[in-house]
């Protein structure tokens, strides 16, 4: 890519580089043409009114000059000079400015070395000649020939010295600026198209990255699925295989049954997970919709989490201060995200978690908090917290916990219920998730 970019690059230099040299060819032609137009016309008018240095008006001289410029697309901003080199010498200018460039410009030509032969059609009184009569003289006089000697042959047949020499010059200030405008449709269809190829390479880079990432977490997945179904499955089996015994107590009877009751809910659990999130994402979920109140739906979960919660040795505190929290929602996916939301605290809180959850209403919104005291989110995974399948760990920190699908799910089903879940990058003393509704 940097090397097409280089290359288009060398294009418009050397684009605007023979552009430039295109412009200085024009100029180097176009200058004798102007020196023998103008040559012409002064010679015209000097057979008219019978004198031989009679200069034409400067306004006659811009005339000209711009109309054979405008004829060659030379319309930028040009000055000229009519001047002899020597000291007090003519210098007849378009400016005020440029007379040191005008005088050494490259674009100049000898109007003394000028050789124009003209023929008069018919012998004219001039001493009598009317004004009306002076415009139809004007047919009659026509120049036959033009021609540029050499410096030398001007200074030798007419005996003049070189400060004598009549010189014509143009001095074009804005030549690079020309050449621009001349390419510029190339120069925008070039940057263009970069923009274009830039915008491409980009886009590919992306999709091979989002790709590469997809890939990842796609085994990554599957790896975390392996292990949470083998361990209950597992536990089952032994359990099964101690209960097929026939010296087994009855005590020891109930608790192997509680295990296998246990674990085959945890199966149920995921699998329905993978379920319902299949069933978002392809907009097949409908939601049964009824007035649920809220912190009802909390201490319920509380309670079917009883056992974690005692296991882990975790504190609970509950700060409910929304007087009446009730919305109209599916009772049984608003229960699992709040489940989800404080199971994954349990999880990724260490020993001994402390976790509050708290309502509070903020800007006509009811909120729900269900924040921990763990280590965090680390700043480089939040953007993605949310994302399907991704979980937020490095190396095998988390391996065994989870699939990374519960807050992909918390967030359809939060956002299908028009609210909106937002993880609290400014809360540092843990994790803290935020809904609000």
């Amino acid at each position: 890519m940097m090397g097409i970019g280089l290359l288009q690059a060398k294009w418009i230099y050397e684009g605007h580089r023979l552009k430039q040299e295109e412009i200085n060819l024009q100029l180097k032609t176009i200058t004798p043409e102007i020196a023998k137009e103008l040559k012409n016309r002064q010679l015209l008018l000097n057979t008219l009114l019978l004198k031989a240095e009679e200069p034409i008006p400067t306004d006659s001289i811009d005339l000209v000059i711009d109309s054979m410029m405008r004829a060659q697309n030379l319309s930028e901003e040009y000055y000229y000079a009519i001047f002899q080199n020597k000291k007090d010498g003519i210098f007849k200018s378009s400016t005020e400015k440029f007379e040191s460039e005008l005088k050494s410009s490259e674009f100049k030509t000898c109007i003394s070395c000028i050789v124009t032969f003209n023929f008069v059609q018919e012998k004219i009184d001039i001493d009598t000649i009317t004004e009306e009569g002076l415009k139809a003289v004007n047919h009659q006089v026509r120049p036959a020939m033009t021609t540029i000697r050499s410096l030398e042959q001007t200074l030798k047949i007419d005996g003049k010295s070189q400060d004598d020499i009549l010189w014509f010059a143009l001095h074009v200030p804005n030549q690079f600026i020309l050449a621009i405008r001349a390419i510029f449709s190339q120069l925008v269809l070039t940057i263009l198209l970069m923009g274009l190829l830039m915008g491409l390479f980009i886009y590919t880079l992306r999709a091979l990255a989002k790709q590469k990432k997809l890939s990842q977490v796609k085994d990554d997945f599957f790896n975390n699925m392996t292990h949470e179904f083998k361990t209950p499955l597992s536990s089952i089996r032994l359990a099964s295989a101690v209960l097929k015994k026939q010296n087994v107590e009855e005590s020891k009877k109930e608790i192997y049954l509680n295990l296998i009751e246990n674990e085959s809910k945890k199966l149920e659990g995921q699998v329905d997970k993978i379920l319902e999130l299949s069933l978002i994402e392809s907009n097949e979920m409908t939601l049964e919709k009824e007035n649920i109140d809220i912190h009802f739906l909390i201490e319920e979960v509380i309670d079917r989490l009883k056992i974690i919660i005692e296991q882990k040795e975790a504190i609970i505190t509950l700060s409910l201060e929304v007087e009446d929290f009730s919305i109209k929602g599916d009772t049984t996916h608003l229960s699992n995200c709040i489940y989800n939301l404080i199971e994954n605290a349990l999880k990724y809180s260490g020993d001994f978690p402390k976790i509050t959850i708290a309502t509070f209403s903020e800007n006509g919104n009811k909120l729900i908090s269900v924040k921990d005291e763990g280590e965090g989110i680390p700043k480089e995974f939040q953007r993605e917290i949310f994302d399907r399948f991704f979980r937020a760990q490095k190396n095998d920190q988390y391996k065994g916990k989870g699939f990374g699908i519960g807050l992909s799910y918390v967030k359809a089903i939060v956002e299908a219920h028009k609210g909106k879940i937002i993880l609290n990058d400014s809360y540092k003393n843990g994790c803290e998730f935020v809904i609000a509704f």
